[in-house]
């Protein structure tokens, strides 16, 4: 998520404007605490992430042994079922 700088009143303490004009310049303090802010986020977002991630690929191992087991078994069968047709011929 990305902080934008807010709309501040011109009459705002924090704000300087620029000769004639509605632009407001904040103060360095002001854009390194949204930058900060915006760090912040961004890393829990990346942490949840991972997390999830982690949770996927550990999910995908298990549904990959799950598939390999059943494709054995429908081999085992079907070459059950050949030996059978074939014997009884």
């Amino acid at each position: 998520m990305r902080f934008a700088l807010p709309d501040i009143n011109l009459s705002t303490t924090n704000c300087f404007p620029i000769l004639f004009s509605n632009t407001c310049v904040y103060s360095i303090y002001d854009v390194l605490f949204l930058f900060r802010a915006d760090k912040e986020a961004l890393e829990s977002n990346l942490f949840e992430v991972q997390n999830a991630l982690a949770t996927l690929e550990a999910k995908k191992e298990q549904l990959e042994e799950i598939n390999q087991n059943a494709l054995l078994k429908n081999e085992a069968l079907q070459g059950n079922f050949r030996f059978q047709v074939i014997w009884t011929g």
